[in-house]
């Protein structure tokens, strides 16, 4: 955004999403997630967006190349 005398917050640019600091791309599962796992978004001090890639399996990800 810019501000100044002849700007008023006006947002510049081209993106899809404002104000994300981190991405995560996420397996697709489902489980608990504590505070501190990377997939609790209070586990960051900072806007977090997350992403799930349908069919990736901690099995297809490690033991079949991803």
């Amino acid at each position: 955004m810019k501000n100044g005398s002849n700007y008023k917050n006006i947002a510049v640019g081209g993106k899809a999403v404002y104000g994300g600091t981190v991405g995560v791309c996420m397996l697709d599962t489902q489980f608990p997630r504590i505070h501190g796992d990377i997939a609790n978004a209070r586990t960051w001090s900072v806007p977090v967006h997350y992403r799930v890639v349908p069919g990736a399996t901690p099995k297809a990800a490690v033991f079949d190349g991803g």
